[in-house]
């Protein structure tokens, strides 16, 4: 059924997933510039919000971070296939994982490469509360599973 306890937590997942999409993660402050570098989810910018053309390789991160949007909408659907489901919500979680290295990754090349100091908004961290939600709702699909094939076992 739709209005499931692991459909709210797939929900929740697609809502951070769709904020990460559109906000900056990561501030990097030049210590002898006046302009800092926002890492967003498809670019680097200025804090003037100009693009660095050099960031087009950050669609990957973007790209993961619309993948797992999508996922996990795909996984709310999917109520009556519970297999599937769970399958999904693990892919979910490995690509939560993917998105942190991807920020870290770009992180540290920015760090490396300048001297600057970071800040980390508290939307780089939506990954870590998503994949905690993905689990969540994992177990909740799973306990579902065991339920319905006990059910079936008494009949």
């Amino acid at each position: 059924m739709i209005q499931r306890i692991q459909s709210i937590y797939l929900f929740l997942v697609f809502a951070f997933s769709v904020v990460m999409l559109f906000t900056p993660l990561v501030t990097f402050l030049a210590v002898s510039q006046p302009d800092g570098i926002v890492l967003k989810a498809f670019h680097y910018t200025t804090l003037t919000n100009e693009v660095f053309p050099e960031s087009s390789i950050l669609f990957s991160l973007g790209g993961v971070i619309s993948l797992v949007a999508i996922l996990s909408l795909v996984a709310i659907f999917l109520f009556k296939n519970r297999a599937l489901q769970i399958r999904l919500s693990i892919y979910i979680m490995i690509f939560l994982v993917a998105i942190m290295g991807l920020i870290y990754f770009y992180s540290y090349k920015i760090v490396a490469d300048n001297e600057v100091d970071y800040k980390v908004h508290v939307f780089a961290l939506f990954p870590i509360i998503s994949i905690i939600l993905a689990f969540l709702a994992f177990n909740a699909i799973r306990k579902d599973e065991a339920l319905i094939k006990s059910i079936n076992r008494i009949r």
